[in-house]
């Protein structure tokens, strides 16, 4: 079972590194209104795997941020609007508190008993969902711009074409229409 949770841990992380292989302006730019920057999810994931695995989910407990940093990374109390004007950590310094956290979750994850290995898996799923949502961001990032209708453009990893267009209703809910194609 252990092997299975750090397999899955390190699968998401790759994912998570591979989408994030980007250039600082492009990491902190937000790059559609309803998405965060993808520096905020790449951080974001590294916070809550150290509240759910190392302060097991009680946010009291001292965490490797500062609070006010931890408290940045909080999707409850920042909605994606104001997420660009927060004061994010930077892209290096994500990576590398993702990093930091990762080996103390690894390292706790080896004295774990399996019957305790649930809220990893939770982990796992919660990063795989910020890679879909990184993942339509980059997507959102490549397509057109035209007549207010955002077309699918030419795909991104193996040709996938992603969203499609939406035709964006006043204040930016697509109602679930997809047009184009």
């Amino acid at each position: 079972m252990h092997d299975l949770v750090v397999r899955d841990l390190e699968q998401a992380r790759n994912r998570t590194l591979g989408l994030t292989d980007l250039d600082d302006p492009t990491l902190v730019t937000q790059h559609d209104p309803l998405m965060s920057p993808l520096v905020w999810d790449l951080a974001h994931v590294g916070q809550q795997e150290q509240l759910w695995l190392l302060r097991a989910g009680d946010p009291a407990r001292p965490g490797m941020l500062p609070p006010a940093v931890d408290a940045l990374y909080d999707a409850f109390k920042h909605p994606r609007a104001e997420r660009p004007s927060l004061p994010l950590l930077p892209p290096v310094e994500a990576r590398a508190y993702d990093h930091e956290v990762r080996g103390r979750v690894l390292d706790l994850i080896e004295h774990t008993p399996a019957d305790e290995l649930f809220t990893a898996g939770m982990v796992v799923q919660h990063e795989e969902q910020h890679d879909e949502t990184m993942l339509a961001t980059l997507q959102l990032r490549l397509a057109d711009h035209r007549d207010g209708v955002r077309a699918a453009g030419p795909g991104l990893y193996g040709g996938f074409a992603g969203l499609g267009g939406r035709r964006r209703r006043p204040g930016g809910s697509s109602g679930g229409r997809l047009t184009g194609r």
